[in-house]
């Protein structure tokens, strides 16, 4: 399948490290260079977990929202057959739900199933958490609708150890870029380096004739992303370029004593 290609406005970006190079007579590669590690950083911050407002909250707040997210969806997936609000409190439903835990707990997975139809559950019931079961309920960028019908698991632990194993899944997406943020001498969060998703970096600097940095991210759902965050990402850098250049002109001129604005 071909897959479909996606054009992103880079005109102020590049204009902006243009502008950089010139404010701060620096070679222009040089200025590709330093803008290309400020961009990576800008490309982790906008790429799944992160919340409102990426490049404003620490790799360690993206964490937690990542593993927030991923036990949101496991809840959605999965209910622990004890942890089932029966609402109902006659004598018969008790004697039910006591038989339900004792069957839970010995893994007896066809009677629990009688015992809850009974209670008038009709939803599908495993012994423990199963990946594929997950895996189905996921939708096209990953998430679990809350509309879905959980699963019921019999084992709570195996529930529990499920949890804890996909949560360290966060930062898969954002490994991709673990490349690129290596090769122009980036740190990478140790929760997103854990992760081997695959990503492309080729430095171009050299050649004589437009000279580029070329990255990339080849998670196998990458198709998926929104490519609105990705040009977040550049518009980010191309308001922050300006935006330094202004700081460093005020803050030398202040030092000579020159004022910028305003004032005699």
């Amino acid at each position: 399948m071909i897959q479909p290609t996606i054009k992103f406005d880079t005109a102020a970006f590049e204009a902006g490290i243009v502008d950089f190079a010139r404010a701060f007579k620096k070679d222009l590669r040089l200025a590709l260079f330093e803008q290309a590690k400020l961009f990576i950083r800008d490309l982790i911050s906008f790429t799944p977990p992160h919340g409102k407002s990426p490049t404003k909250e620490g790799t360690t707040r993206q964490r937690k929202i990542g593993e927030a997210a991923i036990q949101r969806d496991v809840g959605r997936v999965f209910i622990a057959a004890e942890d089932i609000d029966f609402k109902s409190s006659t004598k018969e439903s008790k004697r039910l739900q006591k038989y339900l835990r004792r069957y839970a707990k010995e893994g007896r997975l066809g009677a629990a199933k009688k015992v809850l139809e009974v209670l008038g559950f009709r939803n599908e019931v495993t012994t423990v958490a199963r990946p594929h079961i997950h895996k189905r309920a996921r939708g096209r960028k990953g998430r679990v609708s809350k509309r879905i019908t959980p699963t019921i698991v019999l084992n709570r632990k195996s529930l529990r150890d499920y949890l804890k194993q996909v949560k360290k899944h966060a930062g898969k997406a954002k490994a991709g870029f673990a490349r690129a943020a290596k090769a122009l001498g980036v740190p990478v969060p140790s929760w997103v380096d854990a992760h081997s998703t695959p990503g492309v970096f080729d430095n171009q600097l050299a050649r004589q004739d437009r000279p580029y940095i070329e990255m990339g991210n080849l998670i196998s759902y990458a198709s998926d992303f929104d490519p609105l965050k990705f040009q977040a990402a550049i518009d980010n850098r191309a308001r922050a370029i300006p935006l330094r250049i202004k700081a460093v002109m005020e803050a030398t001129a202040k030092k000579k004593g020159i004022k910028t604005s305003g004032g005699t």
